[in-house]
């Protein structure tokens, strides 16, 4: 995810085909095929909680990172939220990639985080480069207007988007709009408000993702 974005440079050069996934992602498969796709300057956790190093060169810093981002993603994919949107993306006949871990890479800038993946097996992976990625997403809240929290939310859900088969940002921007204008329909009070929120943020991202042609 980036304000504009990784993975439209990464479709550009066919790693996303489209392919029906298969498969859960929680927590990890352990497959090590996808690593040649990471950038240079690497470190995931795997499934057994070991970190696995692709030409780190800040190896120490990298897999502190990581653990960080393995964390997160690991307390989003068990929590409510990430229940909630695994259920609805289900619902809507959707499968997943199978994730073989969680990580940190030196991605660009301006990207957040980003799905690397061969079209079967995936790490999340955060943006590292002397900017953590808690930081990132604050910047992220404080360009949209969001809480913390909710930015977290949103940038960890428009990553599973991606796991559950929207390679490009503007159909993955559209789905996870539907999402959370789902959430808003079945929630109440404060939690309906920031859904309503975030689809507002997601349409508007939909929106420059078209405008800028990140559609194929």
């Amino acid at each position: 995810m980036s304000q504009m974005s990784l993975e439209r440079r990464l479709h550009d050069s066919d790693i996303f085909p489209h392919v029906k996934y298969s498969s859960l992602p929680q927590p990890y498969s352990s497959d090590s095929s996808v690593i040649k796709y990471l950038p240079m300057g690497a470190v995931y956790i795997n499934e057994q909680g070991k970190s696995v190093v692709a030409n780190s060169d800040r190896r120490a810093v990298h897999e502190y990172q990581a653990r960080q981002m393995d964390d997160i993603v690991r307390d989003y994919t068990r929590s409510k939220e990430g229940r909630a949107f695994h259920d609805y993306a289900r619902s809507c006949g959707h499968t997943f990639i199978q994730l073989i871990g969680a990580g940190t890479g030196d991605l660009g800038e301006h990207t957040v985080a980003a799905v690397i993946h061969d079209g079967k097996k995936g790490i999340i992976v955060s943006n590292y480069d002397g900017k953590d990625f808690r930081t990132r997403v604050s910047e992220f809240a404080s360009q949209y207007g969001l809480k913390h929290e909710a930015a977290l939310e949103y940038v960890l859900t428009h990553e599973f988007g991606h796991v559950a088969g929207y390679n490009t940002e503007s159909s993955n921007e559209g789905f996870i709009k539907d999402y959370f204008l789902h959430r808003a329909a079945v929630t109440h009070g404060g939690e309906r408000e920031k859904y309503k929120t975030l689809a507002e943020v997601a349409g508007q991202r939909e929106q420059e993702a078209q405008n800028a042609g990140y559609t194929n």
